[in-house]
């Protein structure tokens, strides 16, 4: 249970900080869902986890494969519906496929569910100001 824990840790701790994983890194994002060790993955550990698929979700849009970042993100909406952080992430994916107004739609949605502790609200302001006016 205890390597489950810090295997989600990290996985979240490493897609959270998006502006940390250079883009050579995240060409090879799902090699993150491992342990250092690289013998057990997070996902196979616990493949019902939100925050894991979270995380592969935001891999394969780091990696423009949207269409399945799309898939999985959908599916922790299904799982969590009022988790801003993955709302926001799914407006993202939603934007990088041109899909514009759902963006705009789970970006207000995020913002509206976010806590202070989220510390994305400002960021989704700027998103909704800069895309919505478009």
């Amino acid at each position: 249970m205890k390597k489950i824990f810090i295997i989600t840790f990290l996985t979240i701790f490493t897609f959270s900080c998006e502006s940390t994983v250079p883009e050579k890194e995240a060409e090879r994002a799902p090699g993150f869902l491992r342990t250092p060790d690289g013998d057990v993955a997070a996902y196979d550990a616990n493949p019902e986890s939100h925050y894991i698929l979270d995380s592969l979700a935001w891999a394969y849009y780091k990696k423009k494969e949207y269409v399945k970042a799309a898939e999985l993100m959908e599916r922790v909406i299904d799982m969590v519906p009022g988790e801003a952080i993955s709302l926001d992430h799914l407006g993202d994916i939603y934007f990088a496929m041109n899909r514009k107004r759902e963006a705009i739609y789970f970006w207000r949605q995020a913002r509206d569910l976010s806590e202070p502790e989220d510390e994305i609200a400002d960021k989704i302001e700027e998103k909704l100001r800069e895309y919505s006016a478009s």
